[in-house]
């Protein structure tokens, strides 16, 4: 996304909060702070990023599973506060066993961004240990061929087996 995109997303979602606000739309308004929370993830402001994200979880926990929990895994590891990023990791993979046991790609990725912050910091036994829980949960569910790649929203492509062996 250039500039003029994110501002035209900041603007129409800021629209878009006092439009929920007013018909009490707890579903819209928490995705429209999710979606502040990704857009200053790109922008790399994650204390921003954070913000918005805190804000749109307890509306998530009244109706589905807190998918924005994954924003804060990398605001945290990103601002180097290691411990709170392995904590949201933790708290969301017990909160997607129970309230959605048959997801693939959302545990998969919880395991792959906390593995990114184990990275950061330098703890590479657990860097290997969460890819390799990453790989294990997808080729349970789904076959190995299309588990070898898998998409991230920054449009990248992390090769499992690359990054394995990296480790």
């Amino acid at each position: 996304m250039n500039t003029q995109q994110l501002e035209k997303s900041q603007e129409v979602s800021f629209k878009a909060i006092s439009l929920y606000e007013n018909r009490k739309d707890d579903t819209g308004l928490g995705s429209t702070y999710r979606t502040l929370g990704v857009l200053y993830q790109v922008m790399e402001d994650f204390e921003k990023s954070i913000a918005y994200t805190n804000q749109a979880i307890p509306l998530f926990k009244k109706t589905i599973v807190p998918s924005p929990l994954l924003n804060l895994i990398i605001g945290y590891g990103e601002l180097r506060q290691f411990q709170k990023a392995y904590e949201e990791a933790d708290y969301f993979l017990k909160i997607i066993s129970t309230k959605a046991p048959e997801e693939i790609f959302i545990p998969m990725r919880a395991y792959l961004y906390r593995g990114e912050v184990y990275s950061k910091a330098k703890g590479y036994d657990n860097v290997l240990k969460d890819y390799l829980a990453a790989w294990e949960s997808c080729k349970a569910q789904i076959d190995e061929e299309r588990c070898a790649i898998y998409r991230t929203e920054k449009d990248k492509y992390i090769y499992y087996k690359v990054n394995i062996s990296r480790c």
